[in-house]
């Protein structure tokens, strides 16, 4: 028997500090709960106390005993206070409980110990301690102080307290409150009743204390409480506090209305006060409009349309039955809810709703919100946009008033926010207004939630005055560069022509006088026409090379339409052999010339002609290509006309936008027509087009003549036709740095039988000068180390009677300012290579107007 309760008790205490662990892992794990952490001190302690008591027990030696004796004191007067701290954070009946009181709790117990730890000094706890045997256990036998029984009182009276107080938690009337707090009392009980029949020897056992076993049997009821109650996840909360803490008043009425109870925030409402429990309503109502509504109102709630006014504040009320078990009335309340604060924020939202409102409907950027791909909300601004009724947009896709080839393009976005993927939340974009014109829009969209519902919320800004003003940005840069690319060839033109035109001159002059002769073989002649035939293709090439890099001056003059499109054809001769397109031309020979600057007008032919081109050969590799001049009224009509694809609507309606092609990016920038459609407004003409899809398209240029300038081109050379007699022997000054010029003026100017004199050298001609006269001097402009113009500003300071007697020779006429002086000065001119036949003309008309 005694070796089996020996067992017993250390199995016991074993299982009474792996309890004492197991809350103390459970509570840590829950330490954040508002009473963990007391559970956790709650486990500390008990498991020293175990802990002490176990081996004091195990012990053989007096001092050993003494020794864990008093470690267990230091748990067992400890617990009490922690179970004290415990009770009362976990019915929270009082205010919030301090540090300091916690301390204030652990000074007696603190003093316990220490005097425990000091008996040997004093022996107020214990004296003449000795050991004895009691059953199977070795124990320390002791004459008990007055200090030992006063701490047994302390500890006594807080578990005391502790047990109350859950007590009173099994009436909260909540089943997992009463389940809890039974669970606890029983494991403060269990320990408590067991010691008190440990001091009192109230049972024939072997004198060993139990109590810590007893906390085995309370370690298990704790850890119960935790897995299967939620201890530390359900605190309650004391009924009573949470009424007097409610912001709401509440009156509770028997069936007779007389007050029962009320609470703090319905005296401050009502003017009521604890007194006047036990009145009946009807002599209450005085004190308050809201009892008044009250004893007239039926059971329910009241909207907040009728919410009660009361000296500048709003109230709700609501007034439900009270029932007993048997479903029987026997009472009723009432909660009085103050909603100024409620009023007030609604007023405020109101009126920022109505501020969103105006600010939404009224500002610059249009607004709509797309719902499954249908507009569910739009602003002003979007129906000024689009040109339609709110009701033509509402409940439409949003896509449909998109231009056609953004659709897809706004669709793949849209679909990409509202699976939550990835997607650009800005693009621009064109929208089609009821007229059916594009009007530029930047689209900025992002989602939000409207009505419940994941929506797309699009900001639409209107960009067509910012991209008119970027387009003539553009028209303008690109202008410029393309003058400034002009500008390039003009300077390599002029290099060109003068170095070509001066060994063509020699060229086309020795092979006429050539072919001038009588005396030469057949074969001859026949090379000497093939020579000068290739030498005038050079000269045509030089001329037109010349006459397009000039378009960079637009300056306006008498020119021959017929001769500027066929030198504009010649350039692109070649590509129609080899494409197999015919040109068909279908002149109005009788039609004037008109004022116009040639190269912008060549610039415009060009363009017309090149995108016929381009269309005929991807559409059969071929075709005709008609131009056609013609006389309207008062302007020079001029039609060109392809059988290539035509063009639909649409294009055709676009085609004079900037930057609109319907060629690929390497083919086209979109800018042809808008600048050909520019520069014939400049000319104060107008550009039409006609176009079938399938049947091919022409464009139809008008240019206004001017009356007053229609002599033609023949009667201006009628000045330059010789007359019979008119020749006589002259004496002439030939200056060119080109030697065989020199040679073939001299040999032209010989035939005519004057007296030439000729140098390649212009110092030498001045020297010249300075001792014989001439009656008139043929001078190059380009020559090296002296001009023509600076050898002719010399000349007439020396000889000032030569000043109207002298022809220039120039291989290029787009040098800086030369056309200018040429004509401030009224000195004749003729540009190289010039026929025999035209050299003479000029001779005769100046030696012409020398014989006045």
């Amino acid at each position: 028997m005694s070796e089996s309760y020996l067992f017993f008790y250390y199995l016991a205490m074993t299982i009474s500090l792996l309890a004492c662990l197991t809350v103390v892992v459970l509570s840590w794990k829950n330490r954040e709960a508002p009473v963990a952490r007391s559970m956790l001190a709650l486990g500390v302690a008990t498991f020293i106390w175990g802990f002490g008591f176990m081996f004091e027990a195990a012990s053989s030696s007096l001092s050993q005993q003494l020794l864990f004796n008093n470690i267990g004191y230091l748990g067992s007067m400890s617990v009490p206070v922690i179970w004290l701290i415990f009770a009362i954070q976990y019915t929270n009946t009082g205010k919030s409980f301090e540090n300091w009181k916690k301390a204030l709790l652990f000074i007696f117990p603190l003093f316990i110990v220490i005097m425990v730890w000091s008996n040997d000094a004093h022996h107020l706890m214990w004296s003449n301690e000795h050991q004895t045997t009691s059953g199977p256990f070795l124990i320390v036998a002791k004459t008990y102080g007055v200090l030992f029984w006063v701490a047994v009182a302390h500890n006594y009276t807080l578990i005391t307290g502790v047990t109350i107080i859950l007590i009173r938690q099994l009436f909260t009337g909540i089943r997992i409150y009463r389940k809890q707090a039974f669970i606890l009392l029983f494991a403060v009980s269990l320990p408590l009743v067991w010691n008190v029949i440990y001091i009192f020897d109230l049972l024939s056992l072997p004198r060993k204390d139990l109590t810590p076993m007893m906390f085995a049997i309370s370690g298990i009821a704790i850890t119960l409480g935790l897995m299967r109650f939620k201890l530390f996840k359900t605190i309650p909360f004391a009924y009573p506090l949470i009424l007097q803490q409610m912001n709401d008043g509440i009156l509770v009425f028997d069936k007779s209305n007389r007050l029962l109870e009320t609470n703090p925030a319905a005296c401050r409402m009502t003017g009521l006060d604890n007194t006047m429990v036990g009145q009946e309503l009807r002599d209450l109502c005085e004190l308050s409009p809201l009892l008044e509504c009250l004893s007239i109102t039926d059971f329910g709630h009241l909207d907040m349309e009728s919410a009660t006014r009361v000296k500048g504040k709003s109230y709700q009320l609501d007034k439900q039955p009270l029932f007993n078990k048997q479903k029987q009335q026997v009472g009723w309340l009432a909660t009085i809810r103050d909603i100024s604060q409620r009023k007030q924020t609604d007023q405020e939202l109101k009126e920022r709703k109505e501020q969103y409102f105006t600010l939404v409907e009224h500002g610059n950027d249009g607004i709509i919100i797309v719902q499954h791909g249908l507009v569910v909300y739009a602003n002003s601004k979007m129906k000024e946009l689009s040109g339609y009724l709110m009701e033509d947009i509402l409940e439409k896709p949003f896509v449909q008033f998109i231009s056609p080839e953004k659709r897809e393009l706004i669709e793949k976005h849209y679909q990409k926010r509202i699976e939550g993927q990835k997607s650009s939340g800005r693009y621009e974009a064109c929208l089609i207004n009821k007229n059916g014109q594009e009007v530029y829009v930047e689209i900025s969209a992002s989602l939000i939630e409207y009505d419940g519902q994941i929506a797309d919320m699009a900001i639409i800004r209107d960009l067509t005055a910012h991209k008119q003003a970027e387009l003539e940005n553009q028209r303008l840069r690109d202008k410029a560069e393309m003058a400034s690319r002009l500008a390039a060839i003009g300077e390599m033109a002029a290099g060109i022509a003068h170095e070509i035109n001066n060994p063509l001159t020699g060229v086309i002059g020795f092979s006429e006088l050539l072919a001038a002769r009588e005396d030469l073989p057949e074969d001859i002649m026949a090379d000497l026409q093939v020579i000068n035939h290739g030498s005038q293709r050079v000269v045509e090439i030089v001329r037109r090379l010349l006459t397009f890099a000039r378009q960079n001056k637009p300056v306006k003059t008498r020119l021959n339409v017929h001769e500027l499109i066929d030198n504009t054809l010649e350039f692109r001769s070649y590509v129609f052999k080899t494409a197999n397109i015919e040109v068909i031309r279908k002149y109005d020979q009788n039609l004037p010339w008109i004022t116009a600057d040639p190269g912008q007008l060549q610039q415009v032919f060009l363009n017309l002609v090149i995108n016929a081109e381009q269309a005929m050969r991807k559409t059969h590799d071929g075709g005709k290509l008609t131009i056609t001049t013609t006389r309207e009224d008062s302007f020079f009509s001029i039609c060109i006309a392809d059988d290539g694809p035509g063009m639909t609507p649409e294009v055709k309606a676009k085609i004079f936008q900037p930057f609109f092609t319907t060629k690929g990016p390497k083919d086209g920038t979109g800018l042809g027509l808008s600048l050909a459609m520019a520069i014939i407004l400049d000319h104060h003409g107008t550009i039409e087009v006609e176009s079938e899809y399938g049947r091919g398209t022409a464009f139809t240029i008008n240019l206004p003549m001017d009356s007053s300038e229609t002599e033609d081109w023949t009667v201006q050379q009628e000045g330059l036709t010789p007359k019979a007699g008119d020749n006589h022997a002259a004496s002439i000054l030939v200056i060119d740095d080109e030697e065989h010029i020199c040679q073939l003026v001299t040999r032209v100017l010989e035939q005519m039988r004057h007296k030439v004199e000729s140098f390649s050298d212009p110092i030498k001609a001045l020297s010249k000068l300075e001792t014989t006269s001439f009656d008139l001097v043929l001078l190059d402009i380009r020559m090296p180390g002296m001009s023509g113009l600076e050898f002719y500003s010399q000349m007439i300071s020396k000889r000032p009677e030569l000043a109207g007697k002298v022809i220039f020779m120039t291989g290029d006429m787009t040098v800086s300012d030369l056309e200018a002086q040429m004509q401030q000065t009224d000195l004749m001119h003729i540009s190289k290579p010039f026929h025999p036949a035209i050299l003479e003309q000029f001779l005769n008309k100046a030696l012409k107007q020398q014989a006045g």
